[in-house]
């Protein structure tokens, strides 16, 4: 699958996202409509890679510009003739040069405050990121490497199948997720529901397995594949091959669904 055709699939699905949220909270204006839209994209891009977020860019400024465009027409043409108080006074009508300057206002100042935001979320997630590395929970290349005790071909053939992925810091590091070498875990299983994340971002990747999800019954990805169950109480820790044979599942059907949203 080409780049240009993965950033185009990834870019629908911020589409269809923004399109649910939109449909779930019945906004019907034009200021409620360009809110939330614009929040539920904001949220799901700050979560992008920084490469793959400078490569949207150009894609992100021109549905802006269009979405903008295509709200103030329709919002226009439906206010463009209102009815007078006074019966027989006939209509009131805007200069068109007047609704083209006050449009064009309105957009730079949502577009300013718009880029201000994306610029904070962004600086946040760089930070929250460079914690996790000092955490212990993200780590360098060369950390990374030697804890695997494999080579960077191997390592590179993981990242290229899916079994391994990355989450971008700050100043260009590429941050590997710790769980990959934990002992306390398969890390077969992990590669495993990896690969069912298919082309996700990485940052993507990242949330799924460290969050809880209603699916697993309140618990992360990690802390079901490490086995625990969903409402019992855990008295000791579980064996690997009980969490492969009970558990694998329950996470992969987790991950599919995750990939769906």
């Amino acid at each position: 699958m080409s780049t240009a055709t993965i950033q185009a699939s990834e870019f629908s699905r911020l589409l269809v996202r923004a399109a649910k949220v939109l449909d779930r909270t019945g906004a019907r204006t034009p200021e409620a409509i360009r809110k939330v839209v614009a929040t539920s994209m904001q949220a799901d891009i700050g979560q992008l890679p920084a490469k793959k977020q400078q490569r949207f860019a150009q894609s992100i400024a021109l549905f802006a510009q269009g979405f903008d465009d295509a709200l103030t027409a329709v919002a226009d043409a439906a206010g463009e003739v209102a009815p007078s108080r006074t019966p027989g006074a006939g209509h009131s009508r805007r200069a068109p040069a007047q609704r083209a300057r006050t449009a064009v206002d309105a957009r730079a100042g949502r577009r300013a405050g718009e880029s201000s935001a994306e610029a904070e979320m962004f600086a946040e997630a760089m930070a929250a990121r460079a914690k996790l590395a000092r955490e212990g929970k993200l780590l360098e290349p060369a950390e990374f490497m030697g804890r695997a005790g494999v080579t960077r071909q191997a390592i590179n053939q993981r990242l290229k199948t899916g079994s391994l992925f990355t989450v971008d810091g700050p100043n260009g590091v590429s941050y590997y997720p710790a769980f990959f070498v934990d002992e306390s875990l398969d890390r077969r299983t992990v590669a495993r529901v990896s690969r069912e994340l298919k082309e996700l971002p990485g940052a993507s990747k990242w949330a799924f397995f460290t969050n809880p999800r209603r699916s697993l019954g309140g618990l992360t990805p990690l802390e079901v594949i490490g086995g625990k169950q969903p409402g019992r109480r855990q008295g000791g820790r579980n064996s690997i091959d009980q969490v492969g044979k009970v558990n694998l599942s329950m996470v992969l059907r987790a991950a599919a669904g995750y990939v769906e949203e």
